[in-house]
């Protein structure tokens, strides 16, 4: 265990706030500090390694509580994703949950609250460079490295994060993550710790992705989006479709078989392009296991969401998302390649925009490629992601840091396939 990293707080204004009574019911998106919770923290912070899966699961009340007061969501960090992914799809990578607890002020004898968790991979050089380094590590089915952080005390553990980063015995001097967001409550938060503390940071890449916001209701939102004549065209798909069979979209209850439906997506998946790349997830034990076992913890939580399109009883299209308070991310989508001209896809896509807006789903992140051709058109607004190196004040991270422009274009120098000279007749 590290020791312990020790906030003083004004108990004044604390014991004032709390006793400020609510005005207002703020959005879902952004929910206040309560203020009035038994579990509230003092901030003096602890933080303490886990290093095995088996381990993190004594914290499976804690994390779920965290997952719920974070300031921003994030189902890939949560346990029922999180956990499968490290049990299976991390052998040789060894990744730690660096957790940062803190007492209960009502009792601070008692369990402890757990106030921010950090999935991360050590690394000892960064871009060829003989300084240590964490990552927030994202494993291949991982599209957001957002950590969990408490609301009411989030400014804190971020600055607890990086003075442990730069004080423990085995910290970094350089913090790299991935598909952080560049917008919103955690991304202010960043940007004002770090200035406020002299921490560096470079941005590696920034980049959008297809983002759904719901309208008044899904025709209003397709009209937007499509053409009349794109439109069109989509109807005589489904219609071409009807006229060769029973074309049924179906969204997962209750009352369906849960193994059923995930053995017919990983199924599906393999038929295509991604089984032929050896990309899809039941090319492998590993990747199998991980989403039958994900989606079966999810679903339990509440937090899957599972579509098919059918023709005559089989399916053609599947898609498979992960839901996150009032939003979610678009996580997997399969379709039969032998319906490729009647676009089995983005028919399913259409009906998901209807039942986003039936289930009053505000916002879904596609998790798609920046340049993806068929959701960019469809989902016309976006969301900013961005990869970051933070320098934590240990030494040798300033000067890393410093030096990524020159890295980054040396690497991309030796990465440019070389030219070739066409050759006299």
């Amino acid at each position: 265990m590290t020791p312990a990293v020790a906030h003083q707080e004004p108990e004044s204004k604390e014991h004032a706030a709390a006793s400020v009574p609510k005005k207002s019911k703020p959005a879902a998106t952004t929910p206040p500090p309560r203020q009035d919770e038994p579990d509230l923290p003092l901030l003096k912070f602890e933080t303490r390694f886990v290093t095995s899966p088996e381990e993190a699961e004594s914290l499976m009340p804690a994390w779920k509580r965290l997952a719920e007061t974070a300031i921003e969501a994030n189902p890939f960090y949560e346990h029922w994703s999180l956990l499968p992914a490290w049990k299976t799809l991390a052998p040789e990578l060894s990744p730690e949950l660096l957790v940062i607890e803190a007492p209960k002020r009502v009792h601070p004898t008692g369990p402890k609250v757990l106030c921010g968790l950090f999935p991360i991979i050590r690394h000892k050089r960064f871009y060829g460079l003989p300084v240590r380094c964490w990552e927030l590590w994202r494993h291949v089915h991982c599209f957001l490295s957002t950590p969990l952080v408490r609301r009411d005390c989030a400014r804190e553990v971020i600055d607890c994060f990086f003075e442990t980063a730069a004080t423990a015995p085995h910290g970094a001097a350089v913090v790299s993550a991935s598909m952080l967001p560049a917008e919103g409550p955690l991304h202010q938060l960043l940007v004002d710790a770090n200035f406020a503390a002299g921490r560096n940071q470079f941005i590696r890449e920034l980049s959008g992705r297809a983002l759904f916001r719901k309208a008044d209701d899904a025709e209003t939102f397709l009209k937007a989006s499509l053409s009349r004549s794109k439109r069109q065209g989509m109807q005589r798909s489904e219609r071409r479709l009807a006229e060769k069979g029973k074309l049924e979209t179906r969204w997962f209850t209750a009352n369906d078989d849960l193994a059923l439906w995930t053995q017919d997506f990983l199924k599906l998946e393999a038929s295509g392009w991604k089984g032929g790349e050896h990309t899809a997830l039941a090319c492998s034990a590993a990747g199998a296991y991980f989403f039958r076992t994900m989606v079966k913890e999810g679903m339990a939580e509440g937090r899957v969401q599972l579509g098919r399109l059918d023709f005559d009883g089989r399916p053609i299209a599947i898609i498979c998302n992960l839901l996150a308070r009032d939003g979610g991310y678009s996580f997997k989508i399969a379709y039969d390649e032998a319906f490729a001209d009647d676009s089995p896809g983005l028919l399913l896509e259409l009906s998901l925009i209807r039942e986003l807006h039936d289930r009053g789903i505000s916002w879904m992140d596609s998790c798609a490629a920046s340049d993806h051709p068929m959701i960019n058109p469809l989902w016309p607004q976006r969301c900013l992601r961005q990869s970051v190196v933070f320098a934590t004040g240990r030494r040798g991270g300033d000067l890393a840091v410093a030096l990524m422009p020159l890295l980054r274009w040396v690497k991309n120098l030796r990465n440019r396939k070389p030219r070739v000279k066409p050759q006299a007749d």
